[in-house]
């Protein structure tokens, strides 16, 4: 049995630049990288601070420019991460008022308002100690 060998057509590795949605989807996954090693950045950062003058020195080295600059693009990062996460958790998980669904607007702008309200009570807690 003899036949013609099936040769899949090759297709660019920038499928996802095709359209907006697919690439906003692609930055979401990068941003969450990006946060997931920056996070382990700043637990390796605590970890070698154990005593009062390392403590110390790790606070000179974050007031740095480029510290400040890592630590705006990472909050970039997160910001955005966190705001398609909770417009994605809206549309997962639907949430129902008797027979009738709520509409996503209405839970994402309840997931926000939850989040900044946490937020808010995390930065008066770090703020007041």
């Amino acid at each position: 049995m003899t036949g013609k060998r099936y040769i899949r057509p090759w297709r660019p590795q920038s499928w996802w630049l095709r359209r907006p949605t697919w690439f906003l989807y692609m930055v979401r996954e990068a941003s969450a990288v990006v946060v997931v090693l920056y996070t382990v950045f700043l637990l390796v950062l605590l970890g070698r601070a154990a005593g009062d003058s390392s403590l110390a020195s790790l606070y000179h080295a974050l007031r740095s420019p480029l510290s400040l600059v890592l630590h705006l693009i990472a909050l970039a990062f997160l910001l955005f991460h966190a705001g398609t996460w909770f417009t994605i958790a809206a549309q997962a998980l639907p949430l129902w008022r008797g027979q009738k669904r709520v509409s996503t607007r209405v839970v994402v702008a309840v997931f926000l308002g939850a989040w900044v309200v946490a937020s808010a009570v995390l930065v008066w807690l770090f703020l007041r100690a």
